[in-house]
């Protein structure tokens, strides 16, 4: 049986294929393994790839680049509205997304299999990529020929190609290296509990990059020795190859495998000092539904105490969800406090249960996912 693995990146995509029990990645008609995510659309013509990325600038206002950016957002979403003081093409309302470069991938690697007509693929995306974002990456695969088997996490996908899983053999969790990787990441971890790091993503190639993480992981294995902008094609491939002699895979199978959060969740308080300061209670990225517990202190004096929960994206300040206010507190010579119990479910959404210790008094608030 074969079966495709894809990965469409930020900045360029790579496609393998699964056949005769092993993965590989698939060269291009130009003989390149990766493709610039950039298509460039002329009168009579579509171009596609390399030869659209060398001529972006003569032809800027009739070039798409970064669609994976915008993608699955609504027209005003900041990150759409960066999107267009950022590029001379025009950005526009439209319900249907089908990448140009994704035909040409099916045909890659269908030509690649003998001509075959195998459309049967793992598409990847981000583990930041909210709800709306993975459905219209689905959407456009399958808008685009292919049989879309499962969506599958990048940084899993990573995993797969080098045979390892959540759980190192030593017991020793597996940390992930990606383009946009956050360096203080190293503050989650303590480096005596991270066994491996996996290099991914085509940034993942700089040796800058690569030392900063050796700096913050000093006595982990690195594995790089598969080409960081191949690597997560190779493994999206290898969960096609699982996948495709199966039957009939069941709604919970037919998605990504591991719900993950796409924001950082947070909650903004007071220092003793008095300055405004947000308190990190559920780091993108984190396995989902997950729980968090956190104490909001006040001084005895206060006769209101404010709850506020903000979302953060990674390239974005802080937006506020939700207020909770517990009012008309007595006077008391210690510390007002109210216990709070942070759940985001599986479906992105957020409740929170909040008690003020003084009082008995709770709240309950549910957020919708974004």
């Amino acid at each position: 049986m074969s079966a495709i693995g894809v990965h469409f990146g930020y900045t360029s995509a790579c496609v393998a294929i699964f056949k005769d029990g092993r993965a590989d990645v698939v060269a291009n008609d130009a003989g390149d393994r990766v493709t610039p995510t950039v298509v460039g659309y002329r009168d009579t013509e579509q171009i596609v790839g390399i030869a659209a990325k060398q001529g972006r600038v003569r032809n800027a206002a009739s070039t798409v680049v970064k669609v994976k950016q915008v993608l699955g957002r609504s027209f005003d979403d900041p990150e759409i509205q960066r999107h267009r003081t950022e590029t001379k093409c025009q950005v526009g309302l439209n319900n249907e997304s089908k990448p140009s470069e994704r035909p040409r991938v099916r045909k890659t690697a269908q030509s690649a299999l003998g001509g075959s007509d195998v459309s049967d693929a793992v598409i990847t995306v981000p583990s930041e990529f909210a709800h709306a974002q993975k459905r219209a990456l689905r959407n456009a695969a399958e808008a685009a020929g292919f049989n879309v088997l499962r969506l599958i996490h990048e940084p899993a996908a990573a995993l797969l190609a080098y045979d390892i899983g959540q759980e190192s053999p030593s017991g020793k969790r597996c940390v992930l290296g990606k383009e946009r990787l956050r360096f203080h990441y190293g503050h989650w971890f303590k480096t005596d509990v991270v066994g491996v790091v996996v290099l991914c993503g085509g940034s993942a190639r700089i040796p800058r990059l690569q030392q900063m993480i050796r700096e913050m992981f000093p006595d982990v294995e690195l594995l790089n020795s598969a080409p960081p902008d191949e690597v997560i094609a190779v493994g999206a491939a290898l969960e096609a190859g699982l996948l495709v002699g199966r039957d009939g895979l069941t709604p919970e199978e037919d998605s990504v495998t591991v719900d993950v959060s796409s924001i950082d969740v947070l909650v903004k308080e007071t220092d003793e000092s008095g300055a405004e300061m947000f308190t990190l209670l559920l780091p993108v990225g984190t396995p989902l539904p997950a729980h968090r517990h956190h104490i909001l202190r006040g001084d005895g004096k206060l006769s209101s105490l404010c709850l506020e929960i903000y979302q953060r994206f990674i390239t974005e300040q802080p937006e506020k969800l939700s207020k909770i206010v517990f009012r008309d507190l007595q006077p008391t010579d210690e510390s007002h406090s109210v216990d709070t119990v942070v759940t985001m479910k599986s479906d992105g959404s957020i409740h929170l249960s909040c008690v003020e210790q003084g009082t008995g008094r709770s709240e309950v608030v549910t957020i919708a996912a974004s």
